[in-house]
């Protein structure tokens, strides 16, 4: 229930914007939003695109991108863009503070979110001269436990293979 509630507040929200800006609700921005809101923290075009079709609804990509503009206008999705070129966006709703900081993983590209109020407090008190901020995305790339342990492992194995040889 909580979900349908937070998915009428999502379409009040953008139904509200369009509105005020002179555009229709349309039933391909309904079902792009619809999909957005059933996604889990993370989602990008190709997912969405993925659900549509899997729901059998016919939505070009075109309009995929033209709707995610329009709800980055509104301030109802975030876009979060990463050093190696891929884009993610998140519900601004589903935000927990107005800034995104999250460690992302150079082997297997998992992306992991920090959840630390002493770490968002210091980002906070950071002076940004007379730039005024919005928000705050900051990522710290490395390698996670899960690849490094798969790394680690690998290199014994090899100095094994070594050690017959010699």
């Amino acid at each position: 229930m909580n979900d349908d509630r937070n998915n009428v507040t999502l379409q009040s929200a953008f139904n509200s914007f369009l509105k005020s800006n002179g555009m229709r609700d349309t039933y391909e921005r309904r079902v792009i939003l619809k999909a957005i809101s059933e996604s889990g923290d993370r989602f990008d075009t190709s997912s969405v695109s993925l659900f549509l079709s899997r729901m059998g609804t016919g939505v070009s990509r075109a309009t995929i991108f033209n709707t995610f503009s329009l709800l980055l206008d509104a301030g109802l999705i975030r876009r979060n863009a990463f050093d190696d070129g891929s884009v993610y966006y998140q519900l601004t709703s589903r935000l927990s503070t107005g800034h995104r900081f999250s460690t992302v993983c150079t082997v297997c590209g998992k992306i992991s979110d920090i959840k630390s109020s002493a770490f968002a407090k210091e980002i906070e008190r950071l002076q940004f001269g007379s730039f005024s901020v919005g928000h705050i995305a900051l990522s710290a790339y490395g390698i996670c436990s899960k690849c490094s342990r798969k790394i680690n492992s690998s290199r014994k194995s090899s100095a094994k293979q070594l050690k017959l040889f010699k």
